[in-house]
């Protein structure tokens, strides 16, 4: 009887064990799953001309806050369909874009509809 309970509680321990190890690696996993963008841009250039006026914030949960030097400029949304990102502010026209991330992830390059080419670097 006594060692039946102790391999019932050798058992009980192990399941436990298996199940909080997963539990960690699993939540250990989740920034794999964050997206590229999220994190903070620095304007550095636009069409060639040094400008570091902008922030974008990029959040996990898809909030959007730009700073321009001096404050908030505005802030609202960001998604993604496929490689196209669209940012959403508050009160202004949607802007979609597809970057080009070069120099492990931390810098984004895109050009408008109008050829104009914006760089951007994390901070």
């Amino acid at each position: 009887m006594k060692q039946n309970r102790f391999i019932l509680t050798v058992l009980v321990m192990f399941v436990l064990l298996f199940v909080a190890c997963h539990k960690a690696s699993s939540s250990d996993d989740s920034g794999n799953n964050v997206d590229i963008i999220v994190g903070n841009w620095q304007e550095a250039s636009y069409n060639g001309v040094a400008n570091t006026s902008f922030v974008y914030q990029c959040s996990a949960d898809y909030a959007l806050t730009v700073l321009k030097t001096g404050g908030a400029y505005g802030t609202g949304t960001w998604s993604k369909n496929g490689s196209t990102y669209t940012f959403s502010l508050t009160g202004m026209d949607a802007t979609s874009f597809t970057p080009v991330f070069t120099n492990s992830n931390n810098t984004m390059t895109y050009t408008d509809g109008k050829g104009f080419v914006s760089v951007y670097t994390r901070q």
